[in-house]
């Protein structure tokens, strides 16, 4: 035999197996909302995000309640009835939270608040997704992102500083275009993911 004919045989090998798991994964069923019930809490961005994603969700069959206050912090969300009761009221399959923009400027460890929400949601037999605060002119003195990005598994945490959208002139907030930019986003790596 050919001392070239087994190595190259081994590449071929290889290569129709990567081609098959490749091919497995292109069959994964896909992201669907259809006749669930999604969540959204959070602050003022998903104050904004809320009428572009619900939309988004009924267009893809499901329904979207939200529980949003404008300036409210992961804390308070951790640390209040406010998820309980809204967990229990809306009985999601998906939770999105919109949080942490509020906490970019404060200092302290919030730790323990964000496994507080991550664990209320799964206790509730929610999946969560969470939407990572986008790039802001705001200082991250407490290590929000840091802190998300340790305790929020990736498959659940949604990339915000990676979009780019039409801002308000505060350069925090978006327009009603950018956070209908924002909220295609999220709804597109929701189902990508």
């Amino acid at each position: 035999m050919n001392p070239f004919v087994f190595p190259l045989m081994i590449l071929a090998g290889v290569a129709v197996l990567r081609a098959a798991l490749k091919g497995a994964g292109a069959e994964k069923v896909s992201f669907s909302i259809a006749g669930k019930k999604v969540l959204l809490v959070g602050d003022s961005l998903a104050v904004g995000l809320s009428p572009p994603l619900k939309k988004l969700v009924e267009a893809d069959g499901g329904q979207l309640s939200t529980r949003a206050t404008v300036g409210t912090t992961i804390r308070q969300w951790a640390r209040s009835p406010w998820l309980a009761a809204s967990l229990a009221s809306a009985r999601p399959a998906l939770v999105v939270a919109s949080l942490g923009t509020n906490d970019l400027p404060l200092a302290g460890d919030r730790s323990e608040d964000v496994t507080s929400i991550v664990d209320q949601v799964r206790a509730a037999g929610a999946e969560l997704v969470w939407v990572e605060p986008p790039t802001m002119t705001l200082p991250d003195r407490g290590n929000i992102r840091a802190t998300l990005h340790r305790l929020v598994p990736a498959s659940s945490l949604f990339p915000g500083p990676s979009v780019r959208f039409e801002r308000a002139p505060d350069r925090i907030h978006a327009t009603p275009k950018g956070y209908a930019e924002l909220a295609a986003a999220v709804w597109d790596w929701m189902k990508r993911r």
